[in-house]
């Protein structure tokens, strides 16, 4: 499930870190903590256009008594520690063409990838209408709120993509980033410093679509899942109401 935004639509990621003790001077462990031998390989794996690859293993020494592998995370970098000699490198992942390359490690080294996938990504380029409805029981929001549709600018590059929603009064930005790997189309809602879709309903009324898509797509359709809610707000008076609707799996369609 993506995080909810809050009757406010705002995002607060607190993190506390406290300390604990009685007194007296900190205390010392009794071994002393490991070196790091060896040297570090660190690096990017992307697809075409530089979009990050996440989860790509990379490995070193493959088919070695001292193979090591790691994954790549969101941002497409990996590191791995304590590594020497000449080595060969393979960078991998579901979909994709391997790379291999050579890397010497008699000291700290960088290791980037490009790589390609073994299908092209499906054109979703265009113009779009595209459906959001709200799944299982909402019985806090209105019925007419639960199935919203607006008009969508699709322009693509390779894998990476963006998506303009228009056709209603929106507050800030209707612009979203994601990638189309194969028919697999991807893309989130707001994060941590966006909002998602934010609609003016009334004077008094808001509602927010925040959360992440994922669709495959068809010859002229998108069909798919909102991991996310849908989330009202009402003023009235001098205070403020919220509501909430949140799925893993609401739908979302886009048809040309």
């Amino acid at each position: 499930m993506a995080p909810r935004p809050g009757q406010a639509f705002l995002l607060t990621v607190a993190i506390g870190v406290a300390g604990h003790g009685c007194g007296g001077n900190p205390t010392v462990p009794s071994k002393p903590m490991p070196t790091e031998q060896g040297h570090r390989l660190t690096g990017l794996v992307t697809e075409a256009v530089g979009l990050p690859v996440l989860g790509a293993k990379v490995t070193v020494g493959p088919g070695t008594p001292g193979e090591r592998s790691t994954t790549t995370a969101t941002n497409g970098l990996y590191i791995l520690i304590g590594l020497t000699g000449s080595q060969t490198v393979v960078v991998s992942a579901d979909g994709y063409a391997s790379v291999t390359g050579q890397v010497s490690l008699d000291r700290d080294a960088v290791f980037n990838a490009e790589i390609r996938p073994v299908a092209p990504a499906a054109n979703i380029s265009g113009e779009w209408r595209v459906t959001f409805q709200a799944t299982g029981s909402c019985p806090d929001l209105p019925a007419a709120l639960l199935t919203r549709t607006y008009r969508a600018s699709v322009a693509q590059e390779g894998a990476r993509m963006t998506v303009d929603f228009s056709g209603a009064a929106f507050d800030g930005s209707t612009h979203f980033d994601g990638f189309v790997r194969g028919t697999q189309v991807a893309f989130a809602l707001g994060d941590w410093d966006h909002q998602g879709i934010i609609e003016r309903i009334s004077d008094t009324q808001m509602l927010a679509l925040w959360g992440n898509v994922t669709a495959a797509a068809g010859a002229s359709s998108i069909k798919g899942k909102f991991d996310g809610g849908f989330y009202l707000n009402e003023k009235s008076g001098g205070s403020t109401q919220g509501w909430g609707c949140e799925s893993a799996s609401h739908l979302v369609t886009f048809q040309r």
